[in-house]
């Protein structure tokens, strides 16, 4: 029906839809700004990539080459380098997302009245460089900084700990938090959309379900004999139809 109304409007009236303008016009400044600062730069450096040498100016015209590349796969120590940069990434992505949802599944859920609160204490470090909070983690984890002085006041080391800092930890925790804001916004807007009652109460139902689930199928029988083992998959599946009829007690649907 919406799409037989929208075929039968005419055309002028379509593009006079004040929502129209209003998206452009909100969608429009924010993608300029992000080909300029950010996809011509990055062309302008794959573009430079190909160049044999930096002689001369900038824009004058080369001669393609794949002399770097050649080089880059060459050399062990780059590829290594890459590596670990890929790993050290991956790992940060994966642990600001862990830890970010139970923070956005309060705000969503939890937080009540509060929720405006916490979400601006959640923006606020958006308010300060993205250097200055990096630096802080320097004075939290350096020889003097907060946590080594109050673990030599409580006793339990005598001299700074000096494996806090300048590591591949130090920077993976100094990354996490700097992400997790990031993280947690996007996973609080989808989770916003979550009916929390009947529907939600069904979701976490199936979520237990299949938790108890992959434990009775990957839990390790002790005894290797076939009349063992099949009396252990027979009680499982017995199990796992009872958890299951839980799961589904209440009629209802997960809605989003």
């Amino acid at each position: 029906m919406i799409l037989a109304r929208r075929a039968g409007a005419p055309r002028g009236a379509r593009s006079a839809d004040p929502r129209r303008r209003s998206f452009w016009a909100l969608a429009i400044p924010p993608a300029l700004a992000l080909a300029l600062f950010l996809v011509a730069p990055g062309v302008f450096m794959g573009a430079l990539s190909f160049r044999e040498d930096l002689a001369g100016t900038l824009l004058a015209p080369f001669e393609p080459t794949l002399k770097h590349y050649a080089q880059f796969f060459a050399t062990p120590s780059f590829m290594r380098s890459l590596g670990l940069s890929a790993l050290t990434a991956f790992g940060v992505a994966v642990l600001a997302t862990v830890l970010a949802y139970p923070l956005a599944y309060f705000l969503a859920f939890r937080a009540g009245r509060r929720a405006a609160v916490y979400l601006i204490l959640l923006l606020v470090p958006f308010w300060t460089s993205y250097l200055l909070r990096v630096m802080a983690w320097k004075l939290m984890l350096g020889g003097e900084g907060v946590i080594n002085s109050v673990l030599i006041w409580a006793g339990v080391v005598t001299e700074p700990i000096s494996a806090l800092l300048y590591n591949r930890g130090a920077v993976i925790v100094t990354l996490v938090y700097v992400w997790i804001p990031f993280a947690a916004l996007p996973i609080l807007a989808a989770l916003g959309r979550v009916k929390y009652g009947a529907d939600y109460a069904l979701a976490s139902r199936y979520v237990t379900f299949s938790i108890w689930l992959t434990i009775l199928v990957t839990k390790p029988s002790p005894t290797p004999a076939p009349a063992q083992r099949s009396a252990t998959w027979s009680r499982r599946s017995i199990a796992c139809s009872i958890l299951w009829r839980r799961a589904t007690a209440s009629p209802g649907r997960c809605a989003t």
